[in-house]
């Protein structure tokens, strides 16, 4: 049985749950993405996060994308960040995979 890469799991969950997926917790959005070596500083507010990755970055076209994780980060994001953050992974996802592979 082939052993599933930790970025196709992060993407099939999201994929699977889109309607469903907070910021916060061991499956929220920061969680999994500080995994996959992004960061992320507060935007206009606090819940409106934008994320950068040094090394995708300077590997690829890559520069931001931001979430807004609601009234509080525990509140179940709108689909249509959950669907950013997928377009994201897939759109990136070798420089991605090779970068998580390195560390």
């Amino acid at each position: 049985m082939k052993k599933t890469h930790y970025l196709d799991d992060v993407i099939s969950d999201i994929s699977r749950r889109k309607a469903n997926v907070s910021c916060v917790g061991r499956s929220g959005l920061l969680h999994v993405l500080h995994e996959l070596g992004f960061r992320d500083k507060a935007g206009k507010n606090e819940n409106h996060r934008i994320f950068t990755h040094k090394e995708l970055s300077s590997r690829s076209g890559f520069t931001t994308f931001s979430v807004d994780c609601g009234h509080g980060m525990k509140k179940t994001v709108k689909p249509n960040y959950s669907l950013t953050v997928l377009n994201v992974l897939k759109k990136y996802y070798e420089e991605l995979k090779e970068i998580y592979d390195e560390r």
